[in-house]
């Protein structure tokens, strides 16, 4: 049985290839070969394909051994277990929305994006207190938050305030990125606001502002910006 400090190192992995290798004791083949078949042109049946290979992956693969585990600790590694399939999908579409491969492809990834569920934006309203709320209230964002409701008893998640923070800094690389398929606004919405590698994408949005090879790009992307 797991104990909280199996947990808790699980929690601190910072790529999926590491949680991998460590629940299964394997290598990471199945993922090189995601990659490499993200690297190559895609046809529009082949990515649900990859998409669904990804949750496999993550979440049915290692659903039986779940059972074995205390009840105590099942369900919060479920749940990260889900947050890893969706961050590996999430990748997959921002990679494709890189690409700029037309429109079938770019509603592709939009479909995507849209099936994963955002963070409410009346915690990230709520993170901050005092001037720093009316500040974040009178960003291009704000009127995102003012459209939600901020009734309501809602805790403050510390990891939302850290990714707002973040997407501010991210403002400068805006005029960078909306050259692409997707807007940043689409990709804060749907992506910014979970529990994502906010860093990583900055990242690479400072590297198309450096003039950086498109496909250069898109491997950080895949990769978590490593």
């Amino acid at each position: 049985r797991m104990s909280r400090a199996d947990i808790e190192k699980i929690e601190r992995m910072e790529s999926l290839e590491a949680f991998y290798e460590y629940y299964t004791g394997e290598d990471v083949r199945d993922l090189e070969e995601l990659i490499r078949r993200l690297k190559g042109p895609l046809e529009r049946g082949e990515y649900d394909e990859l998409f669904y290979m990804a949750e496999r992956l993550y979440i049915e693969r290692f659903s039986g051994a779940l059972c074995d585990f205390d009840p105590f600790y099942r369900r919060p590694l479920e749940r990260f277990l889900k947050w890893k399939a969706d961050r590996a999908g999430m990748r997959t579409a921002l990679a494709l929305a890189l690409r700029g491969e037309g429109e079938k492809m770019r509603g592709l990834a939009e479909g995507t994006l849209g099936r994963i569920r955002p963070w409410k934006l009346e915690q990230i309203a709520l993170a901050g207190e005092g001037s720093f709320k009316e500040e974040v209230l009178s960003t291009p964002y704000g009127d995102l938050i003012k459209r939600s409701s901020l009734e309501g008893a809602l805790s403050p998640d510390p990891f939302v305030f850290e990714r707002f923070l973040d997407l501010l800094e991210m403002e400068v690389a805006e005029e960078i990125y909306i050259q692409y398929t997707l807007s940043l606004g689409t990709i804060l919405r749907h992506l910014m606001l979970r529990r994502l590698e906010a860093r990583n994408l900055r990242l690479v949005l400072l590297g198309l502002a450096r003039g950086m090879p498109r496909e250069s790009v898109m491997k950080m992307m895949i990769t978590g910006g490593g």
